[in-house]
């Protein structure tokens, strides 16, 4: 379903996002985060259209302090932003209060997203399933980990079976995609 949702080049983005490149001070925005030091720091900044949600601009970084990720994220997406910071909603797993500290002491709030991988995929599945999540060309990290993100082989040495879990191996633009969601629970009506 991820490839029936990229959009390949500017044609495509501009049948969701007319006036691409450029992007509307009025559209919302939500960046999702999915900090790490030990693995790479995700964030993905996604535009609300009147058909869906678009995944336009992605950002991967490792080791690199929390305090050095907001300036690197802002500078990464500005031509994306617009000027006013009112219009981005920014979302991370509920757990992060050292992001939401550091964050917030350069102004930037964060929604605190749920953090149960069930609840956050299905949601990120509802989206995909109604046709209302797409992936621009622009964003080929995170289109080709959303290849890739899947489960956990849930069977023990011994036969028995465990408990589903997220295969945890580059899933951070997933899974800030997925925080991302959580921020913007509300599917369009079609």
């Amino acid at each position: 379903i991820i490839e029936q949702q990229c959009l390949l080049d500017d044609a495509a983005i501009k049948k969701l996002i007319p006036e691409w490149p450029q992007i509307s001070p009025a559209r919302l925005r939500i960046v999702g985060l999915d900090s790490g030091a030990d693995h790479p720091f995700g964030a993905v900044l996604v535009v609300a259209t009147e058909k869906g949600l678009v995944v336009v601009a992605e950002y991967l970084e490792r080791m690199k302090a929390i305090s050095m990720q907001l300036p690197a994220i802002l500078s990464r997406f500005t031509a994306l932003l617009p000027p006013n910071r009112e219009q981005i909603r920014w979302a991370a797993n509920k757990n992060e209060a050292n992001l939401r500290l550091e964050f917030g002491l350069k102004g930037i709030g964060i929604v605190q997203a749920e953090n149960k991988h069930e609840v956050g995929i299905q949601r990120v599945a509802s989206w995909l399933h109604s046709r209302q999540l797409f992936f621009a060309y622009t964003c080929p990290r995170t289109i080709e980990q959303m290849r890739t993100y899947r489960y956990a082989a849930n069977t023990a040495p011994d036969g028995q079976k465990k408990k589903e879990q997220v295969f945890k191996q580059k899933d951070e633009l997933p899974d800030a995609l997925r925080y991302a969601l959580m921020g913007w629970p509300v599917l369009r009506r079609k």
